[in-house]
């Protein structure tokens, strides 16, 4: 694209356009190399009397060629390389008096998707343009839902909103089309279910900002909170896992999410995923990652859901198994900090499954047996190092110096040979030593390598 045509884009000179067109009138039609026409630029820029003269341009020529250049496949429906048309580019900025133009001379343009299935209605909405979304309002009416969503992941601009914690956007969003509020992508979640699979900070954040976890769990928080005063019902959805917003949080270890969820839809407690798992089954089951963020959040998740419903504390999910069969089960991950969630469930109500008793007996045979058999396989690894550290002075000091006098004195190419060979040995020697070597670390540190015992969690 020629740099004048470039710049008059840019800083909407319709003059210096003029100008252009005089010199050659198919100018407009020159492109960027991420083929940008002269109108994609304007329309970023907000060169509103420049992309005027564009579509006065192409309505002329549609009436004196008798073709129509601003169809499908017309100037006005360009696309660059991602797939955006000028009205993508002008909904984005939110340069609501362009969309106005483009829309009003080819209505089909808010349809049009980019490679990612995104409208331009999607653009406005994505990046929160109120004045873009309220022209698309007042030109189109009523738009399907289908507009908002993109074709890849079916995820809407809340989705993406709440995803990236923008509660004015958010907020935007939901004034101008509330029913996008319950709509699920591809996987069948909802902007709520995005909401809770935000993990906590708090274990990322420097001790001498303490701030910064406040405000990213405020955020976020602060978000699910208007997603569920507008509507309840977001507790009960569940995702293409049977999994409901409860689940998600608890499993993330987020205890304010969960405590708010609770407030708004407190039977969702009864909710179970595809392998019959309450959230407090989920709870124990995650309770390592979970204390690993955040030491205080497992017990703090733990006492919700128990103060919820005390019915989770003896459910079974599909294989028969408690909240507390689960914790027992994982005693040797990680023994003080199951200990202490057993005794509160314990504390709780929680029975006893007197089959436990077996199975946690066979789960420490087998795992008695994995270790007798890395102690094994460890001892080989280190006798075969052993071997091949040795054989190479073995060779040395009985045949080389035996035979340095046959060496010295037999053919060069002998020489050659038998010192090639001899270094063939010593670096497929060097090999084996060095994998051994490794191999018994690794096994070593598997088998007597254990994990810092985790400070306590108290009732």
């Amino acid at each position: 694209m020629e740099k004048q045509l470039l710049r008059a884009a840019e800083s909407d000179d319709t003059e210096e356009l003029e100008k252009l067109l005089r010199g050659d009138a198919d100018v407009f039609n020159e492109t960027t190399p991420a083929k940008n026409t002269a109108l994609h630029i304007a329309a970023y820029h907000g060169s509103k009397n420049f992309v005027e003269m564009l579509v006065e341009l192409t309505k002329r020529a549609d009436l004196e060629g008798g073709t129509r250049s601003i169809g499908s496949h017309g100037f006005l429906s360009k696309q660059n390389m991602q797939g955006n048309t000028a009205l993508h580019e002008a909904a984005s900025r939110g340069h609501a008096e362009i969309v106005e133009i483009l829309v009003r001379q080819e209505e089909e343009l808010a349809s049009v998707t980019n490679r990612a299935g995104e409208t331009a209605v999607f653009k406005a909405a994505l990046g929160g343009k109120r004045e873009a979304m309220e022209m698309f309002e007042k030109l189109l009416g009523a738009r399907p839902l289908e507009m908002y969503k993109r074709k890849c992941d079916g995820q809407t601009p809340l989705h993406f909103a709440v995803f990236n914690k923008h509660p004015g956007i958010v907020e935007e969003i939901l004034r101008h089309e509330p029913n996008l509020i319950s709509e699920e992508d591809n996987l069948g979640m909802t902007p709520l279910h995005v909401a809770a699979l935000i993990p906590p900070l708090k274990e990322l954040v420097p001790p001498f900002h303490p701030w910064l976890y406040t405000r990213h769990a405020n955020q976020i928080v602060y978000i699910a909170k208007m997603l569920l005063e507008q509507d309840r019902s977001l507790c009960y959805k569940l995702d293409k896992k049977s999994q409901c917003a409860l689940h998600i949080a608890v499993k993330e270890g987020n205890g304010e999410m969960v405590k708010l969820i609770l407030k708004y839809g407190g039977d969702c407690t009864e909710l179970v995923d595809q392998e019959g798992r309450n959230a407090l089954h989920l709870a124990v089951m995650n309770a390592e990652k979970i204390f690993d963020r955040n030491s205080e959040a497992i017990t703090s998740i733990l006492q919700s859901l128990v103060s919820a419903s005390a019915r989770l504390i003896n459910d079974r999910d599909n294989e028969g198994k408690t909240a507390l069969d689960i914790a027992i089960l994982n005693m040797d991950k990680d023994e003080p900090l199951f200990f202490e969630i057993i005794k509160l469930l314990e504390t709780k109500g929680a029975l006893h499954n007197p089959n436990m008793a077996v199975e946690v007996d066979e789960t420490k045979d087998i795992a008695s047996k994995s270790k007798w058999r890395s102690e094994i396989i460890s001892l080989n690894a280190v006798l075969i190092a052993t071997v091949t550290f040795a054989a190479p002075f073995d060779l040395i000091g009985e045949n080389i110096l035996r035979n340095s006098s046959d060496l010295h004195s037999g053919p060069k190419y002998q020489r050659i040979f038998y010192v090639f060979m001899f270094y063939v040995f010593l670096i497929s020697d060097t090999i084996a030593f060095g994998t051994s070597i490794g191999s018994a670390i690794l096994l070593l540190f598997a088998i007597f390598g254990k994990k810092e015992d985790s400070p306590m969690v108290s009732n």
